[in-house]
């Protein structure tokens, strides 16, 4: 698959943490937190859990339907832009064939990853002047909030290298005018490993604070070593790093051994219900359950998703899933390209008799199934196809 590159430079101010259903974008610059305060755990913890709250924000960033996940899978081979025409969201299109000039560039995820690594960066400063932390326990917990932060930066850092390949990058406040020199992928690459083997350290100075599982309230929806190990395995062999492959093989083995971690049954997968988050095969997996609070008029405000509505077909008539926008249909090479009878395929892909639904632009009656909207997990309440 290619790699979409695209030059721009970054002028950025970092962003404060806000209670989901309140303002998110109040602007703040990147010394909030001013270096060399004194951070007690709770202002450590207030740091971290804004860094993790992008996770819930992408599928419309900035007003934007730029959810990471639709945005990968446009650039491979697997599904169309679809939607209404080729000029709804036209930018889809153009990126989808790799042509999308710098005037149409996806500018929600940008801004919301960069914010994202503001974040982590003023955790890791409240980290390098926490107080309160003298016990050897509290040392380990205190590693292991580190760990966390740079697993974040790390992960932001990385899907913002996927998209853009050349960009900037910063670990400490930028001054006014906010902007950050450009790297190149390759310097880029460099960085989020350097990130990956300081949160190794950090780990295994935390022991069982950054396990190879989480349990409990956290569930997966908190980083954890196996997520730190999954996600240096996929930075690794999207560089094409083979000097990494052998290490990298003896995390997946340490992941495997561990037996926290396991395949479902298939016919157990996208049922409908909520049972099916947080199974033995997630490793790292953010809870987009909605409040029922996004609306058209403010991107930031509320909790939810409006993906499955956007990926699924318009107009449906069916009894388990509910109809949405019909952009990403799948390819009908994708379809043919499993063999007969390979229960992967209908696990994965919903297939819609004509008459069922309201064919749109590039239709193909295939449709992804994984995070179609579902009856049975609409908001009750707000604008339901953002929530």
């Amino acid at each position: 698959m290619k790699l979409y590159k695209f030059i721009a430079v970054v002028a950025f101010a970092g962003l404060v943490l806000t209670s989901c259903g309140e303002e998110f974008l109040t602007a703040h610059t990147t010394h909030q937190g001013a270096a060399g305060a004194e951070a007690t755990e709770n202002a450590i913890l207030s740091y971290l859990t804004a860094t993790y709250q992008p996770l819930l924000m992408d599928s419309y960033a900035n007003y934007n339907y730029n959810h990471i996940l639709l945005l990968s899978d446009l650039r491979s081979d697997d599904i169309y832009k679809g939607g209404g025409d080729a000029g709804d969201q036209s930018w889809m299109y153009h990126m989808s064939l790799f042509q999308i000039p710098a005037s149409e560039s996806p500018t929600g995820i940008w801004s919301l990853y960069y914010t994202a690594i503001a974040r982590a960066n003023n955790t890791l400063m409240a980290i390098d002047n926490a107080v309160g932390f003298d016990s050897d326990a509290a040392k380990r917990k205190l590693a292991g909030y580190k760990a966390e932060a740079l697993f974040l930066r790390a992960y932001y850092l990385h899907h913002l290298w996927k998209l853009y390949g050349n960009i900037p990058f910063f670990t400490e406040p930028l001054e006014d005018p906010f902007m950050s020199p450009q790297k190149t992928a390759d310097q880029i690459y460099n960085d989020i490993m350097a990130d990956i083997a300081e949160a190794e350290r950090a780990a295994a100075e935390a022991g069982d604070e950054f396990p190879m599982y989480t349990n409990g309230t956290m569930k997966q929806a908190r980083a954890n070593l196996a997520a730190l190990y999954m996600l240096k395995a996929r930075v690794v062999m999207y560089q094409n790093d083979q000097s990494k492959y052998g290490e990298v093989a003896s995390n997946m083995a340490a992941i495997i051994s561990s037996g926290r971690y396991g395949l479902i049954a298939f016919d157990a997968l996208w049922t409908g219900a909520d049972e099916n988050d947080f199974t033995p095969e997630s490793i790292f997996e953010s809870n987009q359950i909605s409040d029922g609070k996004r609306d058209w008029g403010s991107a930031w405000t509320g909790c939810g998703t409006n993906l499955p509505a956007y990926i699924s077909p318009n107009e449906l008539s069916d009894p388990v899933f509910c109809g949405g926008w019909g952009f990403g249909p799948v390819r009908q090479a994708t379809w043919d390209m499993y063999e007969p009878g390979d229960v992967r395929r209908e696990a994965s892909i919903n297939k819609f008799a004509d008459g069922t639904y309201g064919p749109r632009f590039q239709n193909t009656g295939l449709f992804q199934k994984k995070y179609a909207a579902r009856t049975a997990l609409r908001s009750p309440i707000g604008t339901v196809d953002l929530n």
